[in-house]
């Protein structure tokens, strides 16, 4: 299974079914997380990522996997004239600093686009994702597993555009949500189970709009809103974001 077979599979846990290919829905995906930047290689001329934005405008990059090449050609070494004061040394190591970038360690593969990666697998655009799997278009993601369009979590577990989510699975479009699941459109939940467009709960189930409502009567409205967002998803490739919805904005 590749990447976008895992987004499949997402869709089909979490939003009930298909709704296309994932690099369709890179730029919903990406609206809110940090994404890796793009540089060149200044040994191969290669492109490769860096995990943040900035570095100083003049920076140089290698690749990490071209650091053993980096370190036949050149050492961090000063010559003796060169250690004067403060600003001489700054200056001379200034001419022999360089970056590097495409960071991937540890038990890794299948990895794309990418940096500060360590044993995760299957991993394309992301940024400091650590013992992971299936993760895309994420950043600072730790033990999750099928993860896309996500921001700081500790072990999501099927989980698409949402951020700050500890422990919580199968969940669409939230913020901080500890140990939920079944979350759609919620923010600050702990312990909260098949909620929809709820917030601020602790140790609630089957709540829409912080409402309590039947089992069987949840399932209903929650099955015909995920219908509505996988319509949405197919034909505009973005749906409202929980983000768009706390600042009630309408686009």
């Amino acid at each position: 299974m590749d990447i976008n077979d895992a987004w499949i599979g997402a869709c089909r846990v979490v939003l009930g079914g298909e709704v296309g290919g994932l690099e369709q829905f890179a730029p919903y995906l990406t609206k809110y997380i940090e994404s890796p930047v793009e540089r060149v290689s200044a040994l191969s001329g290669h492109a490769l990522s860096v995990s943040f934005p900035s570095y100083p405008a003049e920076a140089s990059f290698i690749s990490n996997d071209e650091m053993a090449r980096y370190n036949q050609m050149k050492k961090a070494r000063l010559d003796i004239n060169q250690v004067k004061d403060i600003d001489s040394v700054l200056e001379a190591l200034r001419e022999q600093i360089i970056y590097s970038g495409n960071i991937v360690i540890g038990n890794s593969r299948e990895v794309s686009e990418s940096d500060s990666i360590a044993n995760s697998q299957f991993v394309h655009r992301s940024v400091r994702i650590y013992d992971s799997k299936y993760v895309a278009y994420s950043s600072d993601v730790r033990y999750g597993d099928h993860v896309f369009g996500c921001d700081k979590g500790p072990a999501p577990k099927f989980m698409i555009s949402s951020t700050h989510t500890h422990k919580s699975v199968r969940g669409f479009e939230n913020i901080k949500i500890i140990m939920a699941s079944d979350a759609y459109y919620c923010a600050n939940l702990e312990e909260c189970q098949n909620c929809l467009f709820t917030f601020n709960q602790k140790s609630r189930r089957h709540l829409i709009s912080n409402c309590q409502f039947a089992p069987d009567e949840y399932a209903k409205l929650k099955a015909k809103l995920l219908e509505d967002v996988r319509s949405r998803l197919e034909q505009k490739k973005s749906v409202p974001s929980i983000v768009d919805i706390l600042r009630g904005s309408h686009e």
